[in-house]
């Protein structure tokens, strides 16, 4: 076997540690990556997974034990209604040895309270009769305005119908479920749907007052996001201030489907795209 001369030893010796270098700082660089997640980079939430990093509390230890300090003066949840039944309860029994309590006399040791829902639906059948008129012999009939229909539904049914699907954003099936599992009021989704309908039809005045505040603030934040809707892709355009927002739903996103708010094409203040 020939040997290398000093030169060439050298030479692998030095390509041997840039290499060496090379594979380190790739080390490097691959365990930065794993190690990354979305608080110490770009990356969103949604891509931490199961790796998901511990939430840390940016408050300091103060050195005293959890709960309440001594001398301090507690609160409890306080009631602000006065009870609807209340229920004394004596104790029957000895704790520790048995006996029979019921002829000693009792002591009031404490007060708790239950909050609960008793919930009652109301079913009213109107009987509708009518009168033929002895002047005219015209047919007149007695029709309350809430019936239109065979059957109808009331104003709380149809506030609770709104307060679901537009306030906590229950789907319309969801909704009709609950209200006939929980509840027992058949209705359909076609009738929710009427209803959210009747009631948007009687928000004008208060959208039309969103949209004046809207372009009487000095600033307007503006964004626009996809969702679905019946299957489709629409888009849901923002314009809002510290106290007001208007929420439109468009089919197209840019310019065509932001100015179908009617906000952004009339202001004149400084725009915010976020």
């Amino acid at each position: 076997m020939e040997k290398l001369t000093k030169e060439e030893l050298i030479a692998i010796i030095l390509e041997q540690n840039k290499l060496i270098a090379e594979l380190r700082a790739r080390i490097e660089e691959l365990e930065a990556k794993l190690g990354m997640n979305s608080g110490n980079s770009s990356k969103p939430p949604s891509s931490d997974g199961l790796k998901k990093p511990a939430v840390k509390s940016l408050r300091k230890k103060s050195g005293k034990k959890p709960g309440g300090q001594l001398g301090h003066k507690g609160s409890g949840l306080k009631t602000e209604r006065e009870p609807d039944r209340i229920v004394v309860v004596k104790p029957d029994i000895c704790g520790a040895c048995g006996f029979n309590l019921g002829a000693e006399p009792t002591y009031q040791a404490d007060t708790r309270y239950v909050y609960d829902v008793e919930i009652e639906v109301k079913l009213i059948k109107y009987v509708i009769e009518e009168a033929v008129c002895p002047a005219c012999d015209t047919v007149t009939r007695a029709v309350p305005p809430e019936c239109k229909g065979t059957v109808n539904y009331g104003s709380m049914i149809r506030t609770l119908c709104v307060v679901m699907t537009n306030y906590a954003h229950v789907s319309i099936d969801k909704t009709r479920k609950i209200l006939r599992d929980l509840l027992e009021v058949p209705i359909s989704g076609g009738t929710i749907k009427n209803i959210q309908r009747e009631f948007a039809e009687k928000t004008g005045d208060s959208i039309k007052e969103i949209k004046e505040n809207l372009l009487k603030s000095p600033t307007l934040n503006v964004d626009e996001t996809g969702m679905r809707v019946e299957g489709k892709t629409r888009w849901v355009h923002v314009a809002s201030n510290s106290r007001y927002t208007l929420i439109t739903v468009h089919k197209n996103r840019g310019r065509e489907g932001t100015e179908s708010g009617e906000v952004v094409q009339n202001y004149e203040g400084t725009l915010i795209y976020s």
